[in-house]
């Protein structure tokens, strides 16, 4: 200001989760940002950041000159929302969160740090998909941790599908289960 005032307007902003910048086109180099409840990636994110925030995880990776210019990504707040819900249900943060661009029919994927399997909720019902999935994990099921994926997508029933071993035909690409979800349990 003409008086030699000078002001500064400061906005906060918590890191809610952690997203890869490229950092090089040649090779594959990429520096981990943080990113806001907004979706805006706002800073290099520092070793604790990496170890504790869920990873947004993109299609295609977003470049510095990218980010220079970014506004924040809806899909970066729909993200850090979803990663939110899980402890109402008494799930941990998830881990990973594969962003849900509409380009795939499997919707939102999640990974949980005590689960090995990813889990897939789809695009529609994610509180009744949690739900059932918090059933799952409390109901202790040894094929849970057999499974490479859980997938939650279908009315009533999860989809554990797996790997073949090495010993399996060509013929069995993946092996499929199906699991009964708990029925709810009336209240009153």
């Amino acid at each position: 200001l003409p008086d030699s005032q000078l002001l500064i307007r400061i906005t906060e902003r918590v890191a809610r989760a952690i997203v890869a910048i490229s950092v090089t086109k040649e090779r594959d180099e990429h520096e981990w940002r943080v990113v806001s409840s907004t979706g805006l990636p706002f800073a290099i994110a520092s070793d604790s950041d990496i170890e504790s925030l869920p990873r947004l995880v993109t299609r295609s990776a977003l470049s510095k000159h990218e980010l220079a210019t970014a506004e924040p990504s809806e899909a970066f707040a729909d993200a850090v929302e979803l990663t939110t819900r899980f402890s109402a249900f008494g799930l941990p943060v998830p881990s990973e969160v594969v962003i849900d661009d509409g380009m795939s029919s499997e919707g939102w994927v999640v990974r949980l740090p005590s689960l090995a399997p990813r889990v897939v909720l789809g695009d529609e019902n994610l509180d009744d998909r949690i739900a059932a999935l918090a059933e799952l994990v409390d109901a202790g099921r040894k094929e849970l941790a057999e499974a490479e994926a859980i997938d939650l997508r279908f009315a009533e029933q999860a989809v554990l599908r797996s790997t073949p071993s090495s010993e399996g035909t060509a013929q069995e690409a993946t092996t499929r289960r199906s699991v009964a979800l708990p029925k709810p349990r009336p209240t009153g």
